[in-house]
């Protein structure tokens, strides 16, 4: 497979890694690892990504606690993911002498924007998830609030920074400033109320035009508890999704149905969105290589 480090690529550099780094560099990486001189180095510092070949071992990451001879206590691995959050430092968990060189898990942050009108269940849906509440109450939000929520998806550990946003029209304006940078959207409506569907296509359209095709978008119909007396068909909704290159599903936040699926639907397609950007991995040796 072709890779950042040529044909097969390496998973492992003899330097001593000083400093690792997220933000932008003059080459242009959001991600970099400023290493100390080598004998396969000719420069005191390099930029991570150029380096190709010739290293063998990692022998010492600073801040990450050693034991002899500077070995690690827990592997490292080191990639790059998503744009708001454009490095993450991941640390693998319970490497043995069977995987000395597999990571057991990475770890991931993703911001995530719920969008919709007022009284779609926008709240109400990130309650049930995060807290597993509902309030049979309706509390307008007031601009935006947050919450954070961490999860398991395919072996990763995934942490979710969750903006709910205020559907009033009188905050519409101030959308831009909480879903610009996130990687995923979850553009809820109610299914009982065909207005709020048609709206839903024009919130939908303003996310595409900040955020392009760069995050996972995914409609949710809210409120299936009240199917029976519902006015957007499930067929009319899943065209039009299919149509916007977005996901869909279908929720009772009242009922807690759905909600679960949702998000971990979303987080996958999150980290399929992320991953093919580039990796820059570094494993280190294992107590079992001691």
């Amino acid at each position: 497979k072709e890779t950042l480090f040529g044909r097969g690529g390496l998973e492992a550099f003899n330097v001593s890694v000083i400093q690792a780094n997220a933000g932008t560099d003059t080459n242009g990486c959001q991600f970099f690892i400023t290493c100390a001189k080598t004998d396969f180095l000719d420069k005191k510092h390099v930029v991570f990504g150029r380096v190709l070949d010739g290293l063998l071992t990692v022998r010492k990451i600073e801040n990450v606690q050693t034991g002899a001879n500077n070995k690690p206590k827990i592997p490292i691995l080191v990639a790059q993911c998503g744009q708001l959050y454009s490095a993450s430092v991941c640390l693998m968990e319970g490497a043995g002498p069977s995987d000395d060189f597999q990571f057991k898990k990475r770890f991931f942050m993703f911001q995530v924007v719920l969008l919709g009108e007022g009284a779609v269940g926008k709240s109400s849906l990130l309650m049930r998830y995060v807290e597993n509440k509902f309030s049979p109450r309706h509390i307008s939000t007031i601009q935006a609030s947050f919450q954070s929520k961490q999860l398991e998806v395919d072996g990763c550990h995934v942490t979710l920074n969750i903006w709910d946003t205020a559907g009033q029209e009188k905050y519409h304006a101030l959308g831009p400033i909480y879903y610009r940078g996130s990687q995923g959207a979850l553009l809820i409506y109610d299914i009982t109320d065909q207005r709020s569907f048609d709206r839903a296509k024009v919130w939908l359209k303003e996310l595409q035009r900040a955020l392009g095709d760069s995050a996972v978008l995914m409609i949710i119909g809210n409120k299936l508890d009240l199917a029976r007396i519902r006015t957007v068909t499930l067929e009319e909704a899943e065209e039009y999704a299919a149509s916007m290159g977005a996901m869909y599903d279908e929720t009772s936040a009242k009922e807690n149905i759905g909600i679960e699926a949702v998000f971990e639907r979303l987080c996958k397609g999150m980290l399929l969105n992320c991953v093919p950007k580039m990796w820059v991995t570094v494993l280190l040796p294992t107590p079992a290589m001691r």
